[in-house]
């Protein structure tokens, strides 16, 4: 469900909050200093989404520069787990180089097959967690516990893995041949 653009902020809570964008880069080039310059900006910003998206949850009587700290920290931390979660899954084979190829049409179309049966109703946050984004994403919109979500989705990936064993190929899953 789309959210409103505003949801209602006070004027004057995002004039504090962009007040310390400054202050958010130096901290973003601490955090991050070996990152390049987008990958700290991308910081940056997806800090002020995550500020401006939960913006009720700020307490005036705080200061704002270390309640966008702590946000900023969280979103640094998860993108580094995430690149470290990532850079396990490389093969590596000793002695044999491994050379990969871009995409082409069948796999697309093998991924489209693939994507359409997973359930509609988790199908965005199945793919944005499988392209890396964190929990906490997927369990706002559903207003929900990471853990939850977490939980929804291992249920998932056990439907759609039993799909796969009772299908004679990955095709016959994606053509709906296995239910």
């Amino acid at each position: 469900m789309p959210q409103p653009a505003n949801d209602n902020r006070p004027a004057e809570f995002d004039a504090a909050i962009l007040a310390y964008v400054p202050g958010m880069h130096k901290l973003a080039r601490r955090l991050r200093p070996e990152a390049p310059g987008h990958v700290r900006e991308d910081l940056v910003q997806a800090t002020l989404c995550q500020a401006f998206a939960t913006w009720r949850s700020y307490r005036p009587e705080n200061s704002p520069y270390t309640w966008l700290q702590f946000i900023m920290r969280d979103l640094s931390r998860d993108d580094i787990k995430r690149q470290q979660k990532t850079a396990a899954f490389k093969l590596s084979l000793a002695g044999v180089s491994v050379r990969t190829t871009p995409p082409n049409q069948e796999h697309a179309a093998d991924l489209a097959l693939v994507v359409g049966r997973i359930s509609p109703e988790l199908r965005a946050d199945m793919l944005d967690v499988a392209q890396g984004a964190p929990l906490a994403e997927p369990a706002s919109r559903r207003g929900t516990s990471r853990q939850r979500v977490e939980q929804i989705l291992k249920r998932e990936r056990a439907r759609l893995a039993g799909l796969e064993r009772q299908a004679d190929t990955r095709r016959d899953v994606a053509y709906g041949r296995a239910a």
